[in-house]
């Protein structure tokens, strides 16, 4: 059978003054024309009609585009419709009408030529949905536009991520594809056998040609094979300009490395590892860098790889990575950085996986690139064997090693190559990603042993030599030596020519093959590793009131809040691809949204931040700024106390850096034992208990709803924690709830017990992971150095988690109580950190996320021998303190004290500070003196108002009859802010109903009322928020000749437990399907009636004339997506309103005569 080539994606063809370029991203699959495929991505298309091939258009010229649908060539399965936004420069083209195509029925257009938005919605007119034609593109309507002035460039129109066809949403890569308008140029002709700018969809035909390998065309002298075992590490993501791979070719080289970030750049893999190939190099693709990947799920991996294989099968051989780059420093797969277990337990599944399903001839697999130099390398390698890493399976095992000058695990590659044969690979194949002279005094984040820049060119120099003395090591790539990346830490690697010449060495170096342009050390603005900014401008504004301008400079009061947009092309619609931070006087930032406002705090300029996500430039970036004064003059702060002998002075400055610094006299440290001072803190007084906690002064920690909430604003420091005061000597147990723990899904973070002493540290903590799932880690450091993690997987188990420390002797033991259960997690002998003291820490992960962690019910007591006991040692409870009143006492100064449960349950005492006039606090000899009036002037406590009651309401049209009964909804209660008083009325009977509610009302908490329902025997209606649902009654699903009742939208019905009825069951009788026997599905079918759906869509009948024509349309087009209709216009899904679903239905008999005559 004849096959075409698929596409996945859409094509913009730029024509501008005779230019033209392709803009395309596809992913091919083999498609029969004579039959659809369930994985056909569609999509939608804008493409200029003209009569000449030739354009040459004048300001004032009409242009029309056509608006086209990807669908396959046959309708089995096809969408039935397309909803449609289409966006364009309203400074560009002026929006004129759009007309639909013959066999299409349209509603619309919804037009907002301010924003240059055209909405307009589109279904396919009789049985079957939209087909292709022989180029798989199916016409919809064209858009007519006039074009504003002749001298524009760049014009564009494209389709907004809103769009739909059927039920799904476009893919972003559609959306974010632009199809271009020629002003001035020609169009491509098909049917010329070249295959030209855009005719890869359009004009198949043309592009069809096997393409003669492209080394045939390009110089590729012979080179010494071991000379092409040098490679080079772009360090940059794809695609890279091909005038560095000219460069590696002089150079000899035989290998590059390039980096991809997900699978929508397979366009810019396939650019350039073709030039590489062509150029006789062989490509090696490295995936994603960081804490997140689009490929950590590895069929998206496994299938991005086999159909670039398929692309690439004329090509040549390419080599791929089977995992991350540096597992233990890289952990988007969800592992813990640094921890060989769980990064085992990670990719060992994914590299087998890798293994089993990619096996294309042209396709080599490398494993993950391990860091030689790590000294958990070895444990990585064999918890990867232990969990059965198909090592022997792959063609090579690949690392990255630098020089490392006294360094203690070696000192060169080739000390790292040995110690890579030590773990079991002497027989495999090596291939090292990285190399480089790390060693270099250029180096500025190397800490160890640094030898001059020379000495580390020449020491580099030298183990090139070795590594092609060595049969086994097959490619070793420079990283960054081309400055490919501009990150200066990589800077020290960047090489002149002179110096890369010294290192290939003369007899690699093709002197006859240099390049045309030799490429600058410094990369050229194509090979950044961001696209460049498409806009012609961005903008950063702010405004006071959505009654006021957008503006890029604002000045308002200090208390004020202001709103920030961000903008681009001045086109006054708010960017949807836009960063918006904004940073506070004092340097710290937030991150808000499109219309988000914020409150300014402090007095001093506010800069509101925006750039354009994934694109770079400074047309993608821009700034305004808020000023804000202070127009109050502040109330004076009390003066810091002097405290009695025996305690501490505790100061908690505010949390938003506005208002008074708090002073608290708190007890001195003091040692614990747990036989006298057991004790539980449930948190449930207000504030902390600064008497046994001590804060980070971080700011982010207090107590509500009885819970201890420590949390991490995004991007700011990495922990927050508190610790106790008293030390903990000796024998312990310590517990502690953990009730909440929320962060970013695609990061991770953490709620940790622990303890600490100048000695070390010890934690056991809930982890979030990248997967929102849950595991439990714990670890202990002595000194600087850890023992290494220990992780227990919970899966989906939430909080609560209770976390238990106990130290008996040198014995830590680590457990977890959960659903009932209590598991250990560790225990670690030998260790002892001295006197301790207790912390609960909040720990975000990555790129700092904001992190919020719960704790609940501290405690610490006794510990018991875990001995040779098997599991976890029961936990002894402590002996609680009382709980005291939540009583406060006034001391003479005006502070507050809460009661002490160490001390029986007294009044802690009060802090020793001198009376200050002015600051608002009525001390003990200003109140006898009378000295201060200001501060002790008496309190007036305003009367509260009391709202009036209702005396009448405002009310909509009532509904029309239905089922004997019709509704209205209440627009507003008079006098303004009224409740109680005269109930409003909901409904009543009309017309012959026999279904009869009084009209008494029910009042709802928040003071509004709900009428009786009719649809539901007279129940009340549901209160707003009311989140108890209705069973729906019989009626609202009939079986076959009964009558369906339509329910009325202000209940909250229950869901029907049913199936819905897939579409093919309701087609002609020689189509239909047949229903799954035993399903419940939501409408009962008589296979033997009338087609269904004929006699559903016939409810759009509405003049009962027996046709759908133009005067049903004109009812339906009048009353789609319109709020409060008549129910008895829907036709599908009982939801009394109108939207694709029954447009779709309408359009399945639309102007078949006498279609609805029997039904």
């Amino acid at each position: 059978m004849k096959t075409i080539k698929k596409i996945f994606a859409v094509i913009g063809i730029l024509l501008i003054a005779g230019v033209s370029v392709l803009v395309i991203a596809n992913l091919s699959q083999d498609l029969s024309p004579e039959q659809s495929s369930a994985n056909f991505e569609y999509g939608l298309i804008a493409k200029q009609k003209s009569e000449s091939s030739q354009i040459k258009l004048t300001t004032g010229d009409r242009v029309d585009v056509e608006v086209l649908m990807l669908a396959p060539q046959s309708d089995q399965g096809n969408p039935e419709s397309a909803e449609v936004v289409i966006e364009y420069n309203p400074s560009q083209l002026e929006f004129v009408e759009i007309s639909e195509a013959s066999d299409v029925l349209m509603i619309g257009p919804e037009s907002d030529p301010t924003r240059g938005r055209i909405i307009v919605d589109f279904v396919k007119q009789g049985q079957g949905g939209f087909v292709g034609d022989s180029l798989n593109l199916k016409l919809l309507a064209t858009a007519s536009f006039t074009l504003r002035s002749s001298e524009l460039d760049n014009v564009k129109i494209s389709f907004s991520s809103d769009s739909k066809v059927g039920d799904k949403m476009i893919s972003q890569l559609n959306a974010d594809e632009e199809f271009s308008v020629v002003v001035s140029g020609s169009l491509p002709v098909c049917g010329n056998s070249n295959c030209e700018s855009g005719e890869t969809l359009i004009c198949p035909q043309d592009c069809k040609t096997v393409p003669t390998p492209l080394a045939n065309n390009i110089n590729t002298p012979e080179v010494d094979p071991k000379c092409s075992e040098l490679g080079i590490n772009y360090a940059s993501v794809v695609p890279v300009g091909d005038n560095w791979h000219e460069k590696a070719q002089s150079l000899g080289m035989g290998y590059t490395l390039e980096i991809v970030g997900n699978s929508e750049q397979k366009l810019g893999v396939l650019q350039s590892f073709r030039a590489a190939m062509a150029r006789g190099l062989t490509p090696i693709l490295r995936i994603c860098y960081g804490s997140y990947c689009s490929f950590s799920n590895v069929n998206t991996y496994i299938n991005f790889v086999n159909d670039l294989a398929d692309e690439l099968a004329n090509d040549g051989t390419f080599y791929i990575i089977a995992g991350p780059n540096e597992p233990l420093s890289e952990n988007w797969l969800g592992n813990i950085v640094g921890d060989p277990i769980s990064t085992a337990q990670k990719i060992t599944p994914y590299m087998n996986a890798v293994i089993d399903g990619v096996s294309k001839p042209n396709v080599k697999i490398l494993s993950p690139v391990f860091n030689t130099t790590n000294d958990n390398f070895p444990f990585l390698v064999s918890e990867m064997k232990m969990r059965g890493a198909k090592f022997n399976q792959l063609d090579g095992i690949a690392g990255n090693a630098y020089n490392l000058k006294g360094y203690s695990l070696g000192e060169t590659l080739s000390d790292f190559v040995t110690r890579m044969r030590a773990q079991g690979f002497s027989a495999n194949d090596i291939y090292l990603t990285e190399v480089g002279a790390f060693e270099s005094d250029k180096n500025n984040g190397w800490t160890g042993t640094k030898v001059p820049h020379q000495e580390a060119l020449q020491n580099l120099r030298n183990e090139i030599v070795k590594l092609r003395n060595d049969n086994k090591v097959k490619a070793y790539l420079l990283f960054n030596s081309f400055g490919t990346n501009s990150d200066s830490n990589f800077d020290y690697n960047v090489f002149s020519d002179d110096e890369l010449n010294y290192l290939v060495g003369p007899e690699c170096v093709n002197e006859d093959n240099s390049p045309s342009s030799t490429p600058t050390a410094t990369p050229s603005p194509t090979i950044s590793s961001v696209p460049l900014c498409r806009y012609l401008s961005t903008q950063a504004r702010v405004q006071r009131s959505v009654t006021e301008p957008w503006v890029d400079n604002l000045e308002i009061s200090c208390e004020e809040s202001f709103s920030v947009g961000s903008f681009h092309d001045n086109n006054g619609q708010f960017a949807n691809d836009t960063i918006i931070n904004v940073i506070d006087p004092q340097n710290r930032t937030s991150n808000l949204k499109n219309g988000d406002s914020f409150r300014t705090s402090v007095p001093g300029d506010y800069r509101v931040v925006v750039t354009t996500n994934g694109q770079e430039g400074v047309n993608c970036r821009d700034e305004a700024k808020v000023s804000c004064s202070s127009t109050t003059t502040p109330t004076p702060c009390p003066i810091e106390p002097v405290c009695s002998a025996g305690y501490d002075l505790v100061t908690i400055p505010p949390f938003d850096g506005v208002g008074c610094t708090v002073y608290e006299c708190v007890p001195s440290s003091t040692t614990l034992t747990c036989q006298s001072d057991r004790f539980v803190d449930s948190f449930s007084a207000q504030g902390i208990n600064n008497f046994i906690w001590k804060t980070s002064e971080k700011g982010g920690v207090r107590t509500a709803n009885g819970h201890l909430l420590i949390s991490v604003p995004s991007g700011s420091f990495q922990n927050n924690y508190v610790e106790t005061r008293s030390f903990m000597q000796g024998n312990f147990q310590i517990t502690a709830d953990i009730v909440g723990l929320s962060t970013d899904y695609k990061n991770s973070g953490t709620a940790e017990l622990g303890v600490g002493s100048p000695l070390g540290h010890a934690h056991l903590g809930l982890n979030q992971g990248h997967d929102g799932k849950q595991y439990l880690e714990a670890n202990i450091r002595i000194g600087e150095n850890w023992l290494g993690s220990r992780t227990l997987d919970l899966g989906n188990v939430k909080p609560p988690v209770k976390l238990i420390i106990s130290r008996f002797g040198s014995t830590v033991s680590m457990s977890a109580e959960y659903g009932g259960t209590t598991k250990q997690v560790a225990i670690f002998n030998n260790v002892y950190l001295g006197n301790v003291n207790a912390q609960l820490y909040s720990f975000t992960k990555d790129e700092n996320p904001a992190i919020n962690a719960a704790f609940d019910n501290y405690t610490y007591g006794c510990s018991s021998d875990p001995g040779s006991v098997t599991g976890v040692p029961t936990p002894v409870p402590p002996t609680p303190r009382p709980t005291c009143p939540v009583d406060l006492k006034v001391c003479p100064s005006g502070f507050t004290v809460s009661r002490d449960p160490f001390n029986n349950c007294e009044f802690r005492t009060c802090p020793i500070v001198s009376s200050v006039c002015g600051n608002n606090i009525c001390e003990t000899d200003e109140e006898i003196n009378k000295s201060c009036s200001i501060d002790c002037a008496p309190t007036v406590t305003p009367t509260p108002t009391q709202a009036p009651k209702c005396t009448s309401h405002e009310y909509t049209q009532w509904s029309e009859c239905i089922n004997g009964y019709r509704t209205r909804k209440l627009i507003s209660s008079l006098p303004e802010g009224c409740k109680q008083g005269v109930s409003p009325i909901f409904g009543e009977v009309c017309g012959s109903g026999s279904l009869i509610c009084t009209t008494d009302t029910k009042a709802c908490d928040d003071g509004t009322w709900v009428s009786r329902d009719p649809s539901n025997n007279c129940e009340f209606m549901q209160c707003p928020g009311q989140t108890e649902c209705v069973q729906p009654p019989a009626c609202a699903n009939p079986g076959p000749g009964e009558a369906r009742c339509y329910l009325s939208p202000e209940t909250n019905w229950c869901s029907l437990e049913c199936e819905p009825i897939p579409a093919c069951a309701l087609d002609s009788a020689e189509q239909r399907c047949s229903l799954a026997p035993g399903v419940n599905y939501c409408q009962a079918l008589d296979q033997n009636s009338v087609d269904e759906k004929t006699a559903n869509a016939c409810k759009a009948d509405y003049d009962g004339n027996g046709t759908i024509d133009i005067n049903d349309f004109a009812v339906f087009a009048k009353n789609y997506k319109k709020e409060n209709i008549d129910c008895s216009l829907d036709i599908v899904n009982n939801d009394c309103k109108l939207d694709i679903s029954d447009f779709r239905l309408l359009g399945y008999i639309y102007g078949q005569e006498n279609a609805c005559q029997n039904n």
